[in-house]
């Protein structure tokens, strides 16, 4: 996993080993989840005040 964005390491950061994967490639920040975590990081990335 490559954190080259400061959105990047800050979701590694918060989340962890819920995260599989992420890559940011021209703007585009992209992270990879199991979809057993998907309600838990919606519901995190919408009421996060940071994000």
């Amino acid at each position: 996993m490559t954190n080259e964005t400061p959105n990047l390491e800050y979701l590694q950061e918060k989340l962890g080993a819920k995260i599989l994967d992420s890559h940011a490639f021209r703007g585009d920040e992209t992270i990879v989840i199991a979809p057993e975590g998907l309600r838990e990081i919606f519901r995190f990335l919408k009421e996060d005040p940071v994000l």
